[in-house]
């Protein structure tokens, strides 16, 4: 039987830190829903994979609506990989508090050589192999998501993951800072 986890995620992490991989494997543990906003950006006809160019706010706003409409006490949901833009997560936070959800930030860090090299092996986006977009990625992530970091730290709601591990080892540090975060919540 999946466990509640009591509390909704924000799983961020730098490009190709395998945010995925891990939300899949919470799944799993868990009764939640996960919102994966490269999987809704993939199904939109009228998005197109810029090369390396995050999705603008206009796609991410209405995702993040249809999540937090579709909320459910006996679910928690997992964002994966959404509201990277510090003005996205303001909005994310203020509807979750509005509907008195609790949450929680996880951010999954490689260094910038694992990035490039995780992105050269990429088989879906041919785009993601030219180093200049790798790059490009790598720059947006240390200019823009590092601000909406910076914002999770001043709330007390993020917790670091080290990605440059193995899928297992990572998966581990992450159920440990959960159970760290639950048992904080309970004190």
């Amino acid at each position: 039987m999946k466990k509640r986890l009591g509390f909704d995620l924000i799983l961020l992490g730098d490009s190709t830190s395998g945010k995925d991989t891990q939300a899949n494997l919470l799944a799993k543990q868990y009764r939640v829903r996960l919102a994966r906003s490269g999987h809704y950006l993939r199904q939109l006809k009228s998005y197109k994979y810029r090369g390396g160019v995050p999705a603008p706010t206009s796609l991410i706003i209405p995702f993040l609506n249809y999540y937090l409409k579709n909320l459910s006490w006996h679910r928690n949901i997992i964002f994966v990989g959404a509201a990277r833009l510090k003005h996205e997560a303001e909005y994310l936070v203020k509807h979750l508090k509005q509907r008195n959800r609790d949450f929680f930030v996880l951010y999954i860090k490689i260094p910038k050589s694992e990035i490039i090299k995780r992105s050269k092996r990429r088989a879906e986006r041919l785009e993601d192999t030219s180093l200049t977009l790798i790059n490009s990625r790598i720059a947006y992530y240390k200019t823009k998501v590092s601000k909406t970091v910076k914002f999770y730290q001043t709330l007390k709601k993020i917790k670091f993951i080290n990605g440059n591990q193995s899928i297992k080892a990572v998966h581990h540090d992450i159920i440990n800072a959960i159970h760290d975060y639950q048992r904080s919540k309970r004190n």
